[in-house]
């Protein structure tokens, strides 16, 4: 796989970290929505991705190695495995004590990714994280598709 494709699976990740940072300094505001399945969509795509990242980086018996020393790898795979790309009955859910925990689990998950992958990745990109999420800031801040019409046109041709 091109560098290019997995790096922008890697950011797809960090997107997600970047959603549920939004979610959680915006959550009064949000309340009105099902945050649960919000949450848990963000998550989905969070262990499909890095786990593409994983695969095209390593190979099967590179992995298995990986899954006997490195607890970070072994906790990813475990999420990505047994919850979000299946549904395993022998699943046990991980309990994390808050959004906020869960943000900084993901943060290391992804970190380390980067890390481990780094032979496979570009050099260009850096994983800064920024409370934000296209779609709910829209809703946070009451930009429907007209005001944002006038607002595109304010600042695109004047």
């Amino acid at each position: 796989m091109l560098k290019w494709k997995l790096e922008r699976y890697l950011m797809d990740s960090k997107k997600v970290i970047d959603s549920l940072m939004f979610i959680s300094e915006n959550i009064e505001n949000l309340r009105n929505l099902n945050i649960r399945n919000i949450i848990y969509e963000k998550l989905e795509t969070f262990y499909v991705k890095i786990r593409i990242v994983y695969d095209k980086t390593f190979n099967k018996l590179e992995k298995k190695k990986l899954a006997l020393r490195d607890n970070i790898y072994k906790a990813t795979m475990y999420e990505s495995d047994k919850n979000y790309a299946h549904k395993d009955d022998d699943y046990k859910v991980t309990e994390v004590e808050s959004l906020n925990y869960l943000i900084e689990i993901l943060k290391q998950q992804l970190v380390h990714c980067r890390k481990m992958c780094n032979k496979s990745l570009l050099d260009t990109i850096t994983l800064d994280f920024i409370p934000y999420d296209h779609d709910l800031f829209r809703i946070v801040n009451g930009i429907t598709p007209r005001k944002e019409e006038i607002l595109e046109k304010n600042i695109f041709y004047e």
